[in-house]
């Protein structure tokens, strides 16, 4: 990834955050060491570019060469998803160019005709958006995994199906890209959680069930990563392994993907907050061979959990940040470069409507990141 700290302004920039309360509250100034940029709620659409407005014109490819255009490493893109305001943004850090899309003029990929408006199907697709998992597959493309399973492709403002999951029963997995796979692990299944694990492969558009983990990770931290001897390799940590209970797991599971299979680490990881299971799983960053950043949020500070797999040692430091217009701030999305813990920080979305509207709050967003 390019993301770099020398990328980001280090100032700071009071910005206006548009909520359900007020349409002139602005973030105070913080000092430099606190903040180098943040960025306004999406509902703050006015002083912001459309990215597309129409669907793009046809296209020859198919839609499984389109597929394998993705990029196989991460990018250095946050997003965040507003679907009271219609708006997903995303901000590529090496360019420093943010993209608001509004979604009432996005289109559904089809055969014939090949693209259906949006709008007029709205409800449906975001009926199966809300709340479901997200994750960036690359620079075009983000995916939504939920009873449905959708790949929007950031730049043409379009909504297309994927193949479903074969775990039909199991909701809200943790999701991680390696290569090019996506691994959906753990999650709800009935009126507890799930050891049940599968990938999808992007190029060819196919679900793969996978080994079960020993026990459940549900909302657990994930991220892949090659390890010292080529090895292509999963890690999942924290999360809840039953109902009862709030505390993350102390235990941290390590898939192979060469022989599929989970094995737990002989080290423990104890992590000192509770897990929220009403927002994403919280970020998992590979900072190094065998050294891992598990990011969460304590009050108005950021806490960065580290842990070296190689010998079992685990430390943690905290960062504030501006909190100010969040009640209940959670970490959307995030990625790091060159020692800089990058993170998009939003309101908690809300239930999922039962009356199938949407809900009328929108969310502010901010921006931070932080040297590790």
């Amino acid at each position: 990834m390019g993301c770099s700290a020398s990328s980001i302004d280090n100032k700071v920039v009071p910005t206006q955050v548009v909520s359900s309360y007020s349409h002139d509250r602005k973030f105070s100034g913080l000092s430099e060491s606190n903040s180098r940029m943040r960025f306004p709620s999406l509902s703050n659409y006015d002083t912001l570019p459309t990215l597309t407005t129409e669907p793009s014109p046809p296209r020859n490819k198919s839609e499984t060469q389109e597929i394998a255009t993705y990029d196989f490493e991460s990018p250095s893109i946050l997003y965040s998803v507003d679907l009271a305001a219609s708006k997903i943004m995303t901000y590529n850090i090496d360019t420093k160019k943010r993209l608001v899309n509004d979604l009432s003029k996005a289109a559904l990929l089809s055969t014939n005709p090949r693209y259906i408006p949006l709008n007029p199907m709205k409800e449906e697709v975001f009926d199966h958006m809300f709340g479901a998992p997200s994750i960036l597959a690359s620079e075009k493309y983000l995916h939504f995994i939920g009873e449905k399973h959708f790949a929007y492709e950031i730049k043409q403002n379009l909504f297309s199906y994927r193949s479903a999951r074969t775990y039909t029963e199991v909701k809200n997995s943790s999701l991680c890209k390696l290569r090019d796979e996506i691994f959906a692990i753990s999650g709800e299944e009935g009126n507890g959680y799930s050891v049940k694990c599968e990938k999808y492969n992007i190029t060819q558009n196919v679900w793969t069930q996978i080994a079960s983990l020993p026990k459940p990770y549900f909302k657990g931290s994930t991220c892949g990563f090659i390890d010292s001897d080529g090895a292509a390799k999963i890690i999942i940590a924290g999360g809840l392994s039953a109902k009862d209970s709030s505390s993350p797991n102390q235990a941290i599971a390590i898939y192979d993907v060469a022989s599929d299979t989970w094995t737990e680490s002989k080290f423990t990881w104890k992590l000192t907050f509770s897990i929220d299971p009403q927002v994403p799983s919280l970020p998992l960053i590979n900072c190094k061979i065998n050294k891992f950043c598990l990011a969460s949020l304590r009050e108005d500070k950021i806490q960065m959990n580290f842990i070296d797999l190689k010998t079992g040692k685990s430390n943690s430091k905290t960062k504030p940040y501006p909190r100010e217009t969040l009640e209940h701030p959670s970490i959307e999305s995030s990625c790091i470069s060159d020692g800089s813990l990058c993170l998009v920080i939003s309101e908690k979305d809300g239930p999922i409507p039962l009356d199938n509207e949407l809900p009328c709050k929108q969310k502010p967003s901010i921006m931070f990141d932080v040297s590790l």
